[in-house]
């Protein structure tokens, strides 16, 4: 494996990109404001900041610049070279470029009166207070808008968003975020840096927002923390519980047809398996619905999965997960078991062993057509799909809400952006 560090550039090489490429790009649908505004959005990964960041653009009427550093990867000068790289490789390798482009994309605004939104995941609440006191110490206003959301559903998210070409989300650091988030705001609540705190949840719904007065304080005393913790409690809906199940068993499914389950993933496909126990009482209160039994009968066949992985697209697969049984003992007393299975735990068995057969054909390319290459899209496709660029909203727009196919683009450094609302 290539050493991440081998990518890491100089100072100099930082300043000289910073200036040649991003800060154009960055900057340039933007303009500087007589009264620029900081907001510092965050919750752990995968909370859904895409929706808070529409939301918070179009109160500030497209006058705060958003800013992400998974976007400013792309502009690493070897980025073409790390894609021939696994996932976590190429993340640890753009890690100390990615953060000098924040960092100087933070002084750039700071210095130079612009409204700057900035996307992060609040697992350090000394440095987001850090970066609050340093703009109002310019005399900018500094908001803080926190994520809630049940961990359980933004842990099977960022395994989604992994699967769909984003950066790997290790479970220590999801735990690490998440834990922190409260805190964060507790410290964002003592700050007399932060003049507004709001909380929101995945629908882009305010569930708690108050300003300081006149006189420093907040009215009726600090109360965000509650908030955020009661909303990280509420269960889902039914209706949310199953499509989470679902796409629970579509997520192991994609990751052992992958060849992706293994000692880095392991640790969060059994947590994944944890949470689905929760999940499933919240989509039904009876154990016999038919929710609840396709869980149960597919739980057996999801949890060969982790713990007997295919290692490659090619390994043989476990005599449970077979469509079609050999005609050897041990295929005869297979089939005897699933003759035993009731009609709705038989049909969740096939449905999952057909769908695991369906994608190991994909990733083996004799679905058909010998499977090609994928192409890496161009500029406006990658602007079209990022998180933060993707229509950047206007001032009059109404809610919008990410398309379902949003991912970060494995692509070539974006040309400068053009033709943004505002």
């Amino acid at each position: 494996m290539t050493d991440p560090s081998s990518y890491f550039l100089t100072e100099q090489q930082l300043q000289a990109r910073f200036d040649e490429k991003v800060r154009e790009w960055v900057f340039s649908d933007y303009e500087p404001q007589t009264e620029p505004v900081l907001v510092l959005l965050g919750g752990q990964p995968a909370a859904g900041k895409s929706q808070a960041t529409v939301t918070v653009v179009q109160r500030h009427k497209g006058q705060v610049v958003p800013l992400t550093g998974d976007e400013l990867r792309l502009f690493h000068p070897r980025y073409e070279e790390l894609l021939a790289e696994d996932a976590q490789t190429r993340e640890t390798a753009t890690a100390q470029f990615s953060g000098a482009m924040v960092r100087m994309s933070i002084e750039h605004a700071l210095h130079n009166g612009y409204g700057l939104l900035l996307e992060g995941v609040f697992r350090d609440p000394a440095m987001t207070i850090g970066t609050a006191e340093q703009f109002a110490k310019a005399g900018r206003p500094v908001e803080v808008v926190a994520l809630a959301v049940r961990e359980e559903r933004s842990r099977l998210d960022a395994l989604g968003r992994f699967l769909d070409g984003g950066r790997w989300t290790p479970p220590a650091l999801q735990d690490l975020a998440y834990g922190k988030v409260p805190q964060t705001i507790a410290a964002a609540e003592q700050s007399p840096a932060v003049v507004r705190i709001t909380v929101t949840n995945r629908s882009g719904a305010d569930l708690y927002s108050c300003e300081r007065g006149a006189d420093g304080l907040w009215p009726g005393g600090t109360g965000a923390v509650p908030v955020l913790e009661d909303e990280r409690k509420k269960p889902l809906l039914p209706h949310e519980a199953a499509a989470w199940l679902e796409k629970y068993r579509t997520v192991l499914v994609e990751m052992a047809a992958r060849g992706e389950t293994n000692d880095k993933s392991r640790p969060v496909l059994r947590r994944l398996a944890e949470d689905a126990e929760v999940v499933a009482t919240m989509a039904a209160d009876d154990p016999g619905s038919p929710v609840r039994e396709r869980h149960e009968a597919v739980r057996p066949l999801l949890a060969s999965l982790v713990e007997q992985p295919l290692a490659a697209a090619t390994d043989s697969v476990p005599l449970a997960l077979l469509p079609s049984l050999p005609p050897t003992p041990q295929g005869r007393e297979e089939a005897r078991r699933r003759d035993g299975l009731s009609p709705a735990a038989r049909s969740a068995e096939d449905e999952l062993r057909s769908a695991l057969a369906a994608a190991r054909r994909g990733h083996q390319g004799i679905g058909g057509a010998p499977q090609a290459a994928p192409r890496r899209p161009d500029a406006n496709a990658a602007r079209s799909r990022s998180t933060t660029t993707r229509g950047r909203p206007s001032a009059t727009a109404g809610p919008q809400t990410p398309p379902a196919d949003a991912r970060r683009p494995h692509l070539s450094p974006p040309e400068p952006r053009r033709g943004r609302g505002r």
